[in-house]
């Protein structure tokens, strides 16, 4: 419990420290032309979709956080506008804070994903992972007005950063350290939003979890909740 409550406040110092980044970053141009975007800032939740071998078995004893905070700052602005209907741009930096998972796992010739069953009697081996992502989401998103309120829809490209630590013990105690060097990565996100003045609730939907990363995390796909204030 008290390592997972440190993990929880390190995770609240990275994200308000990539907040103040960013908004700095996205300040010192502030001033090039205020007529055509506004900033937006975001906190939410992330919920990761774990794969059932990659990293724990769902068939054998293990624990899982997907569960995790999130934060965004970017800017986005009218790409073309009517009266009842539009299409805005956004640029968005996210940060998604720490999931995890342990597991006392078979090989994997041992076990049968699809089942979620252990088949074998092979030695058993324990697992510690945690890890958490970055990444800067680029869409478009058309819109319909509706009695004040701005419903939309959004799709584009986004291009994140995995961060998965994965410490081992193998049957006769020797300890390894299988982390990975992460490497930027470009998938395809979507979503929809429902803005009211200033505020936006919005889902986005992560396709994190691609087959080209050659040291992925924990995830395959993470869905992004944020409530949005724009400045």
């Amino acid at each position: 419990m008290k390592r997972r409550i440190a993990f929880f406040i390190v995770d609240c110092i990275r994200i308000a420290i990539y907040v103040v980044g960013f908004w700095g970053l996205f300040t010192m141009v502030a001033h090039a032309d205020e007529s055509w975007f506004q900033w937006e800032a975001g906190l939410g939740a992330a919920v990761g979709g774990p794969d059932d071998g990659r990293w724990y078995q769902e068939g054998s004893p293990h624990t899982l956080s997907v569960v995790t905070p999130a934060a965004t700052v970017g800017v986005g602005g009218p790409l073309y506008r009517s009266a009842d209907w539009g299409v805005d741009w956004h640029l968005s930096a996210i940060y998604i804070a720490q999931m995890s998972a342990s597991c006392t796992c078979v090989p994997d010739a041992d076990y049968n994903a699809s089942t979620h069953e252990v088949t074998g009697n092979g030695p058993k081996a324990s697992f510690y992972g945690h890890g958490s992502e970055v990444g800067f989401l680029a869409e478009l998103s058309p819109y319909y007005v509706y009695r004040g309120y701005k419903v939309a829809v959004s799709a584009g490209a986004y291009i994140f950063r995995q961060f998965w630590r994965e410490t081992t013990i193998q049957p006769n105690g020797v300890y390894y350290d299988v982390s990975h060097a992460p490497v930027w990565m470009v998938t395809w996100a979507a979503g929809a939003s429902i803005s009211k003045g200033p505020w936006t609730l919005a889902y986005h939907y992560l396709a994190d979890g691609t087959k080209y990363n050659p040291s992925p995390g924990l995830v395959t796909h993470t869905h992004l909740i944020t409530v949005t204030y724009r400045f």
